[in-house]
C-alpha cells in the first residue's frame, strides 16, 4: 500500500491563455470547465510527467501552486513503464492513468466520461491488479493489504472429521466457497478455525444483532484472545477491530468505511447475501478469501445461484442424516 493523496492530483485553474493551457497539458489533462466557480480542473497525467522529466513537471506545475509528492516524485524518476493507480474511493475502485481500453479488463471496468477515469467494484481488484502487469503496467496500489492478524490464537477446541474435510476442501479451492452443513453442526468452528490457520484480520458478517454478542463470545473463548480484538459493529456500536462481527444491514450501509479493512471475509448465514441490497457487501469489498456457512443454500428467488460469483462455490456438502448415521 502506498500513502498517496490521490486528491491532490487533481487541481483548478482560472482563465488561461492558450499558450499557458497548451504548457499545463504537457503535464496534466484537461477534465472539464466548472461554471459555479469559473475555473478549469485537471488532472496530473503520470506518463506525460514521467517522459517530460519531473522536475520539469515540476516548473509547470509551480506556477499553479500544484505539488508533485516526494512519493510519487520518486516513482516517477525511477518507473520504466507507463503507470497506473488504483485508489478506493467510496464503494468504487477507481483506476487513475489508464488511457486506453485493455480487452482483458473490458468486463471488468467502465469509463466514467464526466471524471474521465476508469471505475471499477472493489471485488475485482486482485484481477484487475493482475492483468495490469501482466500487460506491462507499472501498478501502484493505494488500497490496504496489510492484514495480519497481529495477535497469536490458541484454539481451545478441536474439529470433527467431517469439519477437517469442509476446511480442506475450501483450502483447495483457494480460500473460496460456500460450506453447507446442518444447524448444531459446528459451523461457527469452522470460521473460528480459518481465522486461526490464516492469520488474517477478518470481517464476520451475521444476519441478527442477537448474533454479534454470541459471535464475540464464541471467538474469544474459541481462539483465546482478548475482548479488545473483537470488535462489534452494529446495533448502536461502530467498533472495527482486528476482528469485526457485523450486521448484514451495517455492512451494506457501511461498505464504504469497511472495503479493504480485512483480509478475510466470512458469512454466517451465506444464503441472505444474494439479495439486491446485501449483495453489495461482497462486491465493494476487496478481500479475496471468502467462506460462506449455511444450512439452507437454496432461495426461492434463485439468487442463491450468484453465490459462485460473490463468495464461491459450495465445496462440502453433508445433511443431517448423514451425520447422525456416523454419530454425530
Amino acid at each position: 500500500m502506498l500513502e498517496l493523496d490521490v486528491k491532490k492530483l487533481r487541481f483548478v485553474v482560472g482563465w488561461v491563455s492558450r499558450e499557458e493551457f497548451e504548457r499545463i497539458t504537457l503535464v496534466a489533462d484537461y477534465i472539464g470547465y466548472d461554471k459555479a466557480r469559473k475555473c478549469s480542473i485537471y488532472r496530473l497525467n503520470f506518463e506525460k510527467c514521467r517522459k517530460l522529466g519531473v522536475e520539469k513537471a515540476k516548473e509547470i506545475l509551480e506556477k499553479y501552486d500544484v505539488k508533485i509528492s516526494e512519493n510519487l516524485a520518486k516513482i516517477l524518476e525511477k518507473a520504466e513503464k507507463p503507470i497506473v493507480i488504483l485508489n478506493l474511493e467510496g464503494s468504487d475502485l477507481i483506476i487513475y492513468g489508464l488511457y486506453e481500453s485493455v480487452p482483458e479488463l473490458s468486463n471488468l471496468l467502465i469509463w466514467d466520461g464526466v471524471d474521465k477515469v476508469f471505475r471499477s467494484k472493489p471485488f475485482n481488484f486482485h484481477e484487475i491488479l493482475e492483468i495490469l502487469r501482466q500487460k506491462g503496467y507499472h501498478v501502484i496500489s493505494t488500497v490496504r493489504e496489510d492484514w495480519d492478524l497481529g495477535v497469536e490464537t490458541k484454539p481451545t477446541f478441536k474439529l470433527r472429521r467431517y469439519q477437517l474435510e469442509s476446511f480442506k476442501a475450501w483450502e483447495d479451492n483457494n480460500y473460496r466457497g460456500v460450506i453447507v452443513l446442518p444447524t448444531g453442526a459446528g459451523k461457527t468452528l469452522l470460521a473460528l478455525y480459518a481465522i486461526h490457520k490464516l492469520k488474517l484480520k477478518s470481517l464476520i458478517v451475521v444476519p441478527t444483532i442477537d448474533l454479534l454478542r454470541q459471535w464475540q463470545e464464541k471467538i474469544m473463548e474459541g481462539l483465546n484472545i482478548p475482548e479488545d480484538m473483537v470488535g462489534i459493529f452494529g446495533g448502536g456500536k461502530k467498533e472495527v477491530k482486528p476482528l469485526t462481527i457485523i450486521t448484514y444491514d451495517s455492512a451494506y450501509t457501511n461498505v464504504h468505511i469497511l472495503a479493504d479493512k480485512h483480509g478475510l471475509l466470512i458469512f454466517d448465514e451465506v444464503h441472505h447475501l444474494p439479495s439486491p441490497s446485501y449483495r453489495k457487501i461482497a462486491e465493494c469489498h476487496v478481500a479475496w478469501r471468502r467462506m460462506g456457512l449455511t444450512a439452507t443454500p437454496k432461495r426461492t428467488d434463485e439468487l442463491h445461484r450468484e453465490l459462485d460469483y460473490l463468495v464461491g462455490p459450495i465445496v462440502y456438502h453433508v445433511g443431517f442424516d448423514e451425520l447422525a448415521r456416523e454419530g454425530y
